[in-house]
C-alpha cells in the first residue's frame, strides 16, 4: 500500500514539473534580439536610409529593457536600443500595434536620477517605447548628458517615432531661488557639452533656469560649447530663463544646424527661441537647409508660409518676433 501511494506522490509531482510558471503583475520579458533595423543618415546624399546592425563586433548594441530609478547612469560608448519589438527570427523589426497590445512588455523606461554619456553614444528608439529621463532634484544635471569632445546621436525607426523625454533640474525646487539648471538634453551645469545629433523620433526636452532645453547647462563664464544638429523627427524644446530653447544656456553660444524635422521651441524669458543665450560674448551660428520652410510663432501674429530657410531669415525671425514659435522644414503644413 505505502509503495501504491509513494508511486501516486511521484507521479504527482512530475507532472506538477511540466506545468509552466507564471509570475502575478510581471512585465514579460522579450529574448536578446539579434539584430536592430532603424532610419539612419547618409551625410554625402544627405537621405536617410534604412540600416541594420548585425549585432557583432562594430555592429553590436546594448538593449535596455528596464529603468534605473536608485542612481544616475553612464552609457559609455556605444549603441544602446530602447526596447524592442520582435518579429519570429527574434530580431527588431516593424512594430506591431496588435502585438504592442497583448505582449505585456514595459514600454516606458524610467530613468529617475538621469543619464550621463560619457562617450559617443549612438540610442535608438523603438517605435512604441519611451525613455524618460529625468535628473533629481536639485541636483543641476542635464536629463541625458553628453561629455564634452563627445557626439549623442538620437535614431528612430522608418515605420514611427519611438519617444524620448528628457527634464534637466536646476539647483533648488524653489523657481525664485534657483541660479542654475542641467539642459534637458546636452550639459550639466558647470560642465561644457559635447554635440547632440537628432535624426529621428518624438523628442521633448526641457529644463530649469539659465539652461537650454536641448544645448548647454548653465555655465558660469562665457564659453563656446554645444553643438546641435536636427536632421528629422518632431522636437519640442522648452528652455529656461535666460537660455535658448535650442543652443547656448546663459551667457553661451552655440552652433545650431536645421536641416529636417517638425521643431517647436519655447525659449526662456529674456531670450531667443533658437541660437545663443544671453549675454553671449561670442557670437554663435544658426544654419538652415535651403528650403522652403513655414514659419509661425506659437501666439498666431506671426506666420509666412514660403519662406526660404536661411541663416537671415531664422536669425531674424528667431530673434525679433518671439522666442515661442514652430517651424517645419520638411515642406509640408504644420
Amino acid at each position: 500500500m505505502k509503495k501504491k501511494v509513494l508511486s501516486i506522490i511521484l507521479i504527482f509531482a512530475m507532472a506538477l514539473s511540466f506545468v509552466p510558471s507564471f509570475r502575478i503583475g510581471a512585465s514579460a520579458e522579450a529574448p536578446t534580439p539579434t539584430t536592430v533595423t532603424y532610419q539612419g543618415y547618409d551625410d554625402g546624399s544627405k537621405e536617410f536610409i534604412e540600416v541594420t546592425l548585425s549585432g557583432e563586433g562594430e555592429q553590436s548594441f546594448t538593449t535596455i529593457s528596464e529603468g534605473n530609478s536608485t542612481s544616475r547612469v553612464k552609457w559609455a560608448a556605444g549603441t544602446y536600443v530602447i526596447g524592442a519589438d520582435y518579429d519570429e527570427d527574434g530580431d527588431i523589426d516593424a512594430y506591431d500595434a496588435t502585438l504592442a497590445k497583448n505582449d505585456g512588455l514595459l514600454r516606458n523606461f524610467k530613468f529617475s536620477k538621469g543619464i550621463d554619456c560619457t562617450g559617443d553614444v549612438n540610442i535608438i528608439v523603438v517605435y512604441g517605447f519611451t525613455l524618460t529621463a529625468t535628473a533629481a532634484n536639485k541636483s543641476a544635471k542635464a536629463g541625458i548628458s553628453i561629455a564634452e569632445g563627445c557626439k549623442l546621436k538620437i535614431y528612430s525607426q522608418a515605420d514611427g517615432n519611438g519617444t524620448i523625454s528628457a527634464t534637466g533640474k536646476a539647483d533648488d525646487n524653489d523657481a525664485t531661488k534657483a541660479t542654475k539648471s542641467g539642459a534637458g538634453i546636452g550639459g550639466n551645469a558647470g560642465e561644457a557639452c559635447g554635440e547632440v545629433d537628432i535624426y529621428g523620433g518624438k523628442i521633448t526636452a526641457k529644463c530649469g533656469k539659465n539652461a537650454a532645453g536641448i544645448g548647454g547647462g548653465y555655465v558660469s563664464s562665457n564659453i563656446k560649447s554645444c553643438t546641435v544638429k536636427i536632421y528629422g523627427g518632431v522636437v519640442t524644446a522648452t528652455g529656461g530663463e535666460n537660455a535658448a530653447a535650442i543652443g547656448g544656456a546663459y551667457q553661451e553660444s552655440c552652433l545650431v544646424s536645421l536641416c529636417g524635422g517638425v521643431i517647436y521651441t519655447n525659449g526662456g524669458e529674456d531670450s531667443v527661441s533658437i541660437g545663443d543665450g544671453k549675454n553671449a560674448s561670442a557670437i554663435g551660428v544658426v544654419n538652415a537647409t535651403d528650403m522652403y520652410a513655414k514659419v509661425s510663432d506659437t501666439e498666431g501674429s506671426f506666420t509666412q508660409t514660403g519662406v526660404k530657410a536661411t541663416k537671415d531669415v531664422l536669425t531674424k525671425r528667431y530673434a525679433v518676433l518671439a522666442p515661442k514659435f514652430s517651424i517645419l522644414l520638411d515642406g509640408t503644413d504644420l
